[in-house]
């Protein structure tokens, strides 16, 4: 009697349980396919982003979760003003119920968006939940969301002036900050020559992004590595290591023809967040550089009737430089074609035009067919050249130089010299033969 009480009192627990689990079943997936789940998820996603931000309805397969977009919108601190992914799967693990937390182990996004300058929307107080759907269930459930990874299988930036398209992205949690790894994508920059993103590697920590390291490589050859860190309530600071980079589209079209070779050295961009026209210093080098067509290269060719100077190889070219919107300062700028020509000095570009200061040095051997070059004009001798200043001034696309009038008078003096001694001796010799005479 007692064994037929147990198994029967047994079978109804177990039909109970079995009857309450299919219940609690129905009305977890109930509550999850309802708005107030919605708005759970999308209340956790505004906080981690700092924005507004809805998803569209979600929908379920065992434990995936699917929605067929996400739009956010940045607030006064996000890092972003806008963002839209679409196509979203999330794997859930549902035991992570039992320690009060959503556990999404890999949520995946096939396209996302975003915009990195734009208004923000002002900080607004966080919205109750609605009213409608379980809500004796929804205090039972956990309000946490927890995730392990996130895949983006096709990213875009967007930056004023710029972009990264077609960038995989993956994040993941680390503490308080987001390991972040990048590979692939195009870059676009104005100004700047296409670029491919081999892969970057950053760590989130709002409000600030840390570029641990990342590289690129231009579609004219070349690379370039970048580092530095971006604090979206205030600046950005990079350092940029440049590597036989072309010079060419960093040139207006003017000089595109002009000045040949690729760059090395180091550049340190500075900006104020929203992105404004960014400050740039640092040193470079024209590796493999060449000269041609330059009107000062074409009268010194002239002066000196060597066609030598009409095209220059440089063994050397490097400088200095500070940018700050149409301000441009170069120092300590060296270029030379060894054995023929140096040019020293320092120049500024203001709103286009330029204004420089330069010694010039020729070899002695060059000089020998322009009258009067050495004695008035290249009168210093230092370093195996003969060395004269030269101011230029102008549009930077047609400068003017001083070097040639003053070659000009020194050759026209010359020959007046020259004449005036000729002269000279033929008077002295016409009186001491008539000095006899005369006496």
């Amino acid at each position: 009697m007692k064994l037929r009480v147990f198994f029967s009192t047994l079978t109804v627990v177990f039909v109970l349980g079995v009857g309450l689990f299919l219940v609690g079943r129905v009305l977890l997936q109930s509550y999850l396919q309802s708005e107030r789940f919605r708005h759970t998820i999308s209340s956790a996603t505004a906080g981690f982003l700092r924005a507004s931000s809805d998803y569209g309805p979600f929908r379920f397969e065992g434990t995936d979760v699917y929605s067929e977009a996400l739009n956010a919108s940045g607030r006064e601190n996000a890092a972003f003003s806008s963002l839209r992914a679409e196509q979203l799967r999330a794997e859930v693990n549902l035991r992570g119920i039992f320690r009060n937390v959503w556990d999404i182990k890999e949520v995946t996004v096939q396209q996302m968006a975003v915009e990195l300058n734009g208004p923000r929307e002002a900080a607004q107080p966080s919205a109750s939940s609605p009213a409608t759907g379980a809500s004796w269930l929804a205090r039972w459930l956990p309000k946490k969301v927890e995730l392990e990874k996130l895949n983006i299988r096709m990213a875009s930036l967007h930056w004023p002036a710029g972009s990264l398209k077609g960038s995989q992205v993956l994040l993941q949690p680390d503490g308080q900050t987001w390991r972040i790894e990048l590979q692939d994508g195009v870059v676009a920059q104005n100004g700047w020559p296409g670029s491919k993103l081999d892969y970057a590697r950053l760590r989130y920590n709002a409000p600030i992004l840390y570029l641990n390291d990342s590289q690129l490589t231009a579609n004219e050859g070349g690379s370039a590595r970048v580092t530095g860190q971006v604090d979206f309530s205030q600046n950005l600071d990079l350092h940029c290591d440049l590597q036989g980079i072309s010079v060419t589209p960093l040139l207006s079209p003017d000089w595109r023809e002009k000045v040949h070779g690729t760059l090395t050295g180091s550049v340190h961009v500075q900006a104020e967040l929203p992105l404004k026209t960014p400050a740039l210093d640092g040193e470079i080098q024209l590796v493999n550089g060449r000269l041609e067509a330059l009107p000062i290269l074409d009268q010194i060719a002239l002066f000196t009737g060597s066609q030598q100077f009409r095209t220059l190889d440089l063994s050397t070219a490097t400088g200095k430089f500070q940018q700050s919107g149409d301000h441009l300062q170069v120092d300590h700028f060296v270029a030379e074609s060894a054995g023929l020509l140096r040019l020293e000095g320092a120049f500024t570009v203001i709103n286009g035009v330029l204004e420089g200061n330069f010694q010039v040095g020729v070899t002695a051997s060059s000089l020998r067919w322009l009258p009067g070059s050495q004695e008035h004009v290249f009168n210093v001798s230092r370093d195996g050249y003969c060395w004269a200043p030269m101011h230029l001034t102008g549009p930077v696309d047609h400068p003017q130089e001083d070097l040639s009038p003053r070659l000009i008078a020194a050759a026209k003096q010359k020959v007046i010299e020259d004449a005036t001694g000729t002269i000279q001796q033929t008077t002295d010799g016409v009186l001491d033969i008539l000095k006899p005479l005369l006496h």
